[in-house]
């Protein structure tokens, strides 16, 4: 294949040029990585210790193992460095399929929805994820607006100009935010599908979703900062640690199909003007062709699943179960006495 050809056949596939390689910049740090020929795991006295090589201090306690040690790694983090140790386990075995599934739509207002063909369905407010973001966007326009005072802007991108002490605290306390958040909303996800039986979890995914969204400036902002990917990443590790089945499924004219009436979900490009039972009457409701009022994000979980798994709402002719949801919201989810 030609050069200039090759280049318009691939050049689709990537998000942006290739970028040449650069040397670390002056003061910098670097990672290291250890085998588990050069550090050990050690137990005094019920207490279990991370041995480094040639290090005469103290051991770093690490709490549990929980698996054989296959390498240490420590990271650069923030204004201190963190340590990651790779353990190797034994794979846990798929549970047989029962035909219980369930899809999730995931979102901004209602950051994960999940339906299922047992009749039970879930919702995740994601209120307080947003205004953690919001909050950290205002500040961080605040203290930058500092930092460059006495500066002009082409000198925003030299070392030490907007990384100060604040801005790195800033983005510590909102990754460290989402990260614990993300994490216990995927848990609690893998929790409700084992209460329930259910084997197999639908994930919705539009490829290149935030490159391509076109929802105006405030809401590509929410929509472009929420880990989705992530919490999708961490809802399938956490599910197959647990014999769960993940897939994911394109989710092209779910939201605007009907799951109650069976509307046929085509895939984008399939045909110009497909056409709908319902429609969308708000940000939060879907009235169906009867006039039935059930809530947007579940009705697209719902036709997620139904894509995937075309007869997993068979037999089933009463829909209010859509209308009888478990609402998560962060402040009862997560508190301490919680």
């Amino acid at each position: 294949m030609h050069f200039c050809t090759s280049i318009l056949v691939l050049s689709p596939m990537f998000l942006g040029a290739p970028q040449m390689p650069h040397y670390k910049k002056k003061g910098s740090v670097s990672g290291l990585h250890f085998t588990n020929q050069d550090c050990a795991i050690r137990d005094n006295n019920g207490k279990i210790y991370l041995k480094f090589p040639h290090f005469h201090g103290d051991y770093l306690p690490i709490g549990y193992v929980s698996g054989s040690l296959k390498e240490v790694r420590v990271r650069p983090y923030y204004s201190d460095f963190l340590v990651i140790c790779v353990y190797e386990t034994e794979s846990t075995e798929p549970l047989p399929e029962n035909g219980n599934v369930c899809g999730i739509d995931f979102g901004i207002s209602n950051i994960v929805a999940l339906v299922s063909n047992t009749q039970k369905c879930m919702r995740y407010k994601g209120g307080a994820l947003k205004a953690q973001n919001q909050w950290y966007n205002k500040q961080r326009l605040y203290y930058q607006s500092i930092a460059m005072q006495g500066h002009e802007a082409k000198e925003a991108k030299q070392p030490g100009v907007l990384n100060t002490r604040r801005m790195e605290q800033l983005n510590r306390k909102r990754n460290q935010f989402f990260h614990d958040a993300l994490h216990k909303i995927a848990s609690d996800v893998v929790k409700f599908c084992l209460e329930n039986d259910i084997r197999a979890i639908v994930l919705g995914k539009n490829k290149n979703w935030k490159q391509n969204c076109n929802l105006g400036h405030h809401n590509n902002q929410i929509f472009v900062q929420m880990p989705i990917a992530t919490l999708s990443y961490c809802i399938k590790y956490k599910a197959e640690e647990n014999g769960l089945f993940v897939m994911e499924q394109e989710e092209s004219y779910t939201p605007k199909a009907s799951l109650v009436d069976g509307d046929k979900i085509p895939v984008v490009g399939d045909q110009e003007k497909p056409s709908f039972s319902g429609k969308r009457v708000s940000g939060r409701l879907y009235c169906t062709k009867e006039q039935m009022l059930i809530n947007a994000d579940l009705n697209g979980a719902g036709n997620i699943l139904r894509k995937a798994y075309p007869t997993a709402f068979e037999g089933i002719t009463d829909y209010h179960f859509l209308n009888k949801m478990i609402v998560k919201k962060y402040n009862t989810m997560y508190s301490r006495n919680g």
